[in-house]
């Protein structure tokens, strides 16, 4: 069960830094321009506080925000089936828009990207358990 947990700490502490990189970006140009390697920062898909625009669009910077607090919440506490029947629905919803051309706004993006990360969490927290399973009973069989 530690094995688990500290599997996790990693997850948790690339999305926080970033979310605050995204915050940061607001402030610093260099920054802001950094943060193009992870994020295609389409201006119209983007928050922005007073004119200038965060430095990831609204469902890059709801999946940091996801992998932070489900990331956070499993470190603590099982993520329960319903938790990842949510996710599953969010990414079905995402690829019936995607599909359809549908054009979302920015509100929606940031929801779909922040209950996405419940799927990828969940295998963060169990592949790598699984790949340590793996390996033991091969050495067992040695």
């Amino acid at each position: 069960m530690m094995f688990k947990k500290i599997l996790l700490i990693p997850v948790i502490l690339f999305s926080l830094v970033m979310i605050l990189l995204t915050f940061i970006g607001l402030l610093n140009i260099s920054v802001f321009e950094t943060l193009d390697l992870f994020c295609h920062q389409n201006p119209e898909r983007c928050f922005a506080i007073n004119g200038k625009h965060f430095g990831t669009c609204g469902r890059c910077f709801g999946i940091y925000v996801g992998m932070f607090t489900f990331g956070l919440f499993s470190y603590f506490f099982k993520l329960n089936k319903f938790l990842i029947l949510i996710s599953v629905i969010s990414v079905l919803v995402n690829l019936i828009f995607k599909f359809n051309e549908i054009e979302t706004n920015n509100t929606l993006r940031f929801i779909g990207g922040f209950f996405n990360t419940i799927i990828f969490v969940a295998i963060a927290k169990n592949y790598f358990v699984f790949l340590n399973s793996v390996n033991r009973k091969l050495k067992i069989g040695q």
